[in-house]
């Protein structure tokens, strides 16, 4: 049996590898939004500095992706801010799953 490290290793690598690939479209339009040290690819990491309102509109951008089914938003407030409150359902109806992790 694996260890804890070594399970959760694996779960990410597997995770990963059943991420849809976000379109080109949804990509181009997080840069616009995103800081320059942001990933616009799945998983997207929005990065520690954007506020709720642009947090919601990656959401709203990636939930309407066509290969995305649902979406899980994990957000953690920090000292520069905290994105949680532009978590929302989903304009088109797909799940959205909230997670607000402590620090």
């Amino acid at each position: 049996m694996p260890d804890v490290l070594g399970g959760m290793f694996n779960t990410a690598s597997l995770l990963k590898s059943a991420l849809p690939e976000l379109s080109t479209a949804t990509t181009d339009v997080l840069r616009t939004l995103l800081p320059a040290t942001a990933s616009t690819h799945n998983p997207v990491d929005t990065t520690a500095v954007i506020d709720e309102q642009t947090f919601g509109r990656c959401l709203d951008l990636v939930a309407a992706d066509p290969a995305v089914d649902a979406v899980i938003a994990v957000t953690v407030p920090t000292a520069l801010g905290d994105p949680s409150g532009g978590i929302h359902p989903a304009p088109d109806g797909k799940p959205v799953l909230g997670v607000r992790a402590g620090q």
